[in-house]
């Protein structure tokens, strides 16, 4: 199978197989040594004191697992939740959509950039996640701020290995995740290019909510408000009635909480009052 997959191949001479360079990055047991891009640096900033570093080598098949680990032992807050009448530990940043970003990261970056390395950055207010390379063509920057590109691998045969561990899916559900962020009450995801690099940034407090949503002098605005505002930054334009259904208020209260952000001038209305849309300022 190996053989057949191309993670080893046969020498001419002797007629012995041996590993490829992607039979080492994935199954070798010290592939950073020939290829010192497999090495995946985290950060961890807890706010206060110098920041947690770490270098994580080995097979690919390997170190993927011990970053999850590690990120979710370190990096995400632990509370525990008794809503259902029994204690179980939740992080404070749905751990399954950062797992999804960070597992794209290693699957799916450009291994022939050979001085670069994935990253991953933790701190209170964000999580960035940087892997080497353009995203593959034919997908560009644009289909991934939209939400619903398809499932396209730089890397497919590391793509199936870690779809047989579990640990990678080959439909899309990744970003479509992303997408219902607000939902939980976070920020969607920013997607950019650094030199060179993918960049994905994910905000995980309110404060850095209000921040990335361009609210200043919001000690007036209460969590609530600062919530329908991302609400209208998302969807463009909504009337009242749209504030309503997704937030479950009566009338008064939605109208209550556009005239606040109009009143800010972070919102503005058009059209008349009947059938009034709001949306964003410039």
């Amino acid at each position: 199978w190996a053989n057949e997959f191309g993670f080893l191949e046969k020498d001419e001479k002797t007629g012995t197989l041996k590993p490829t360079g992607l039979g080492i990055m994935v199954f070798g047991k010290n592939p950073e040594t020939p290829f010192p891009q497999t090495v995946f640096k985290v950060e961890i900033n807890y706010g206060k004191g110098k920041p947690e570093v770490r270098d994580f080598k080995g097979p690919l098949v390997t170190l993927l697992p011990e970053v999850l680990d590690y990120m979710k032992d370190k990096g995400l807050k632990m509370t525990m939740d008794k809503s259902e009448g029994k204690r179980k530990e939740v992080a404070d940043f749905p751990f399954e959509v950062l797992l999804e970003a960070v597992a794209n990261a290693v699957i799916h970056r450009d291994y022939t950039i050979e001085g670069a390395t994935n990253y991953l950055y933790i701190d209170p207010d964000k999580i960035i996640v940087r892997s080497p390379g353009a995203p593959t063509y034919p997908l560009t920057l644009k289909d991934l701020e939209d939400f619903d590109a398809p499932s396209i691998s730089r890397n497919p045969k590391i793509m199936y290995v870690f779809n047989q561990m579990h640990l990678a899916e080959q439909r899309g559900i990744g970003l479509r995740n992303m997408k219902h962020l607000p939902e939980e009450g976070f920020p969607l995801p920013t997607f950019r290019m650094k030199a060179g690099m993918l960049e994905i940034t994910f905000g995980r407090t309110k404060a850095y909510i209000a921040n990335k949503a361009g609210l200043k002098n919001t000690e007036k605005l209460s969590d609530e408000d600062k919530q329908v505002y991302l609400y209208i930054q998302k969807k463009g334009e909504v009337s009242r009635g749209d504030v309503v259904a997704e937030f479950g208020l009566n009338d008064k209260t939605a109208q209550r909480r556009l005239a606040k952000l109009m009143e800010k001038k972070l919102v503005v209305m058009t059209g008349d009052r009947k059938g009034a849309k709001y949306k964003t300022a410039k």
